[in-house]
C-alpha cells in the first residue's frame, strides 16, 4: 500500500514499513512545517493512507472531510487515516499497523484508531446524514 507518514512518526517505523510498502515520510522533505490539512490533502492527492499520532486534529479533519463528502460538497474524501491514542515506539505499533494493512484492501474515507490499552483498532464511526436523505 501507499502510505504517508507525518512528522510524528518514528523513523524506525517508517523504515520497517518500507520493506513492504511505498512510504512518503514528511520528515525527509521540505514540507515538515505545513498544516495537518495540507498533509491530509497531499496524501489524498497521492492516493496514500496517512499515518500519524496526532489523533485529535486528524479526527477533526476526518469528520470535516466525511461531512463534505456525504453532503456532496466534495466528490472525494481522504485515502484513509491510521492513528493511535498516544505515541508508541515502532516495536509496539508496527505489528498492529501491518495487521490492519493486510486486512483491508482499501481504507478510503476511514479513520482507524489503535487503542494500545485495548489492543484493538476502533473505527471513527462519524457518518452524518447525507443531503440525499434529508429531502
Amino acid at each position: 500500500m501507499k502510505l504517508y507518514a507525518d512528522e510524528d512518526i518514528d523513523r524506525a517505523l517508517v523504515d520497517a514499513l518500507r520493506q513492504d510498502h511505498d512510504v512518503v515520510f514528511v520528515s525527509e522533505g521540505a514540507h515538515r512545517t505545513l498544516s495537518d490539512a495540507w498533509h491530509l490533502m497531499q496524501a489524498r492527492l497521492e492516493g496514500r493512507i496517512l499515518l500519524t499520532f496526532n489523533h485529535t486534529d486528524y479526527r477533526f479533519l476526518h469528520r470535516v472531510w466525511t461531512s463534505a463528502f456525504n453532503f456532496d460538497i466534495d466528490a472525494r474524501t481522504h485515502g484513509g487515516i491510521l492513528t493511535a491514542t498516544r505515541n508508541l515506539p515502532a516495536v509496539t505499533w508496527l505489528p498492529p499497523v501491518r495487521d490492519v494493512l493486510s486486512r483491508y484492501n482499501d481504507l478510503y474515507g476511514r479513520l482507524l484508531v489503535w487503542h494500545d490499552y485495548k489492543r484493538d483498532w476502533v473505527e471513527d464511526a462519524w457518518r452524518p446524514e447525507t443531503s440525499h436523505t434529508a429531502n
